[in-house]
């Protein structure tokens, strides 16, 4: 009786003319709530190895990307728990991959005053080709470059909903460590993946009070700290510590208009006095505006100093960031983003431009079903040889669920 329910389900899933888009989820009696996903992808990268492109094959990829979402919700605690596993093939068979991601989301709501969330994150991926390690060299390795990642994010904030004030907390740490090359990079004779695995805790502070309705002051800091974990016998030493001072407003403004942003002084201070510390401006600021229900606005700034991943005391980006979505019915939906970033190296003479444009769209055939296509090109122009490119990327991608 019960298989028959379900394969009566399963047909009145198929000829179900309902476009919401919002994938069925799976209810177990003790009210585990349980959504699989399946995306099928198809992707033609003109030049994957981001290098000069009279010198870079086309490549196609075709990857399956499974995933699972476990939710739990128990009086003030939710919970959410996530695997994605993203295989792909393609057809030059240099740049396969398996890539997995585990992220677990925990919310705690002990009273009205008291919230605590923490957050989990572990990833085994791939380097796309010509980024990180093989940044410029990208047609040189064999095989992609695979690292892991270990990311977690708590925060606890005191406050109740729209009181005059607020404080959020937060503990955070990150761990990278590479999984193969560790021994030699075919492209040098003393760069060593091993040497880029680090660790990097953190902690924040935000005070938030109340100017308006929905509109806040704020004031904070954030304090990192980075360690290489394999030094480098033939590099100065990168550990150190950044910290970041800011003051900034969030506001909503009669539901049109979000944002937050943060403005103040960064200092970048290195163990080794041979490397050269930073200290300037910083900021990170982002807004969303909807000017109509169907249509949203999203515009981003960020500037902060990072250390590269290879050359030089520290990398100073610069980045703006524009997306624009508009669903044109309940089934169909578009959305084209732009963005530019600037690199300024410091310790070597090295200076980067970016720019990126993406448009994509997306028609929901089936509540259970949509398939989107996307179109990006990028184009990076460096001072140094080698390091320039352009790139076309085409995708198209059936997205199933339940």
């Amino acid at each position: 009786m019960r298989i028959k329910s379900l394969a009566l389900a399963m047909i009145s899933l198929l000829v179900s003319y309902n476009l919401k888009g919002e994938p069925m989820s799976y209810t177990t009696e003790s009210g585990i709530e349980l959504t699989p996903k399946l995306t099928l992808d198809y992707e033609y990268n003109d030049n994957i190895a981001r290098i000069e492109k009279n010198h870079s094959p086309a490549v196609s990829v075709y990857s399956a990307i499974p995933s699972i979402d476990i939710a739990i919700e128990r009086n003030l605690y939710k919970s959410l728990l996530s695997y994605k596993l993203d295989s792909g093939i393609s057809s030059d068979e240099s740049n396969d991959f398996n890539d997995h991601t585990v992220r677990w989301l925990n919310h705690f709501e002990f009273n009205h005053r008291n919230r605590f969330n923490v957050r989990y994150q572990y990833q085994r991926k791939h380097e796309n080709r010509g980024e990180g390690l093989t940044e410029g060299q990208g047609d040189t390795l064999p095989d992609l470059v695979y690292f892991q990642t270990h990311q977690l994010n708590t925060k606890y904030r005191f406050g109740a909903n729209g009181a005059r004030g607020n404080i959020e907390l937060g503990i955070n740490y990150f761990d990278k460590r590479y999984t193969n090359y560790r021994e030699n990079l075919p492209f040098s004779l003393t760069k060593k993946a091993k040497y880029n695995d680090f660790r990097s805790p953190s902690m924040t502070a935000e005070f938030y009070m109340r100017m308006a309705a929905d509109t806040y002051w704020l004031i904070g800091t954030e304090q990192k700290k980075t360690t290489y974990i394999t030094p480098n016998p033939n590099q100065i030493s990168r550990d150190g510590l950044s910290s970041t001072y800011f003051t900034g407003v969030s506001w909503a403004i009669s539901g049109k208009t979000t944002g937050v942003a943060r403005i103040g002084v960064q200092d970048k201070h290195f163990d080794s006095v041979q490397r050269e510390d930073f200290t300037g401006l910083s900021w990170d600021i982002g807004a969303e505006w909807t000017p109509q229900n169907q249509t949203l606005v999203s515009l981003s700034t960020k500037q902060a100093a990072i250390n590269p991943d290879l050359y030089g005391d520290y990398n100073l980006q610069t980045r703006v960031h524009l997306t624009i979505e508009h669903n044109w019915n309940s089934y169909l939906k578009s959305d084209f983003s732009t963005s530019y970033l600037n690199e300024d190296y410091t310790g070597v003479d090295r200076e980067e431009d970016s720019y990126t444009l993406r448009v994509g769209v997306d028609y929901q055939f089936r509540r259970w079903l949509s398939v989107s296509g996307q179109w990006q090109f990028i184009e990076k122009e460096s001072n140094w040889a080698g390091y320039s490119y352009d790139q076309n990327l085409w995708s198209l991608a059936f997205n199933l669920s339940l």
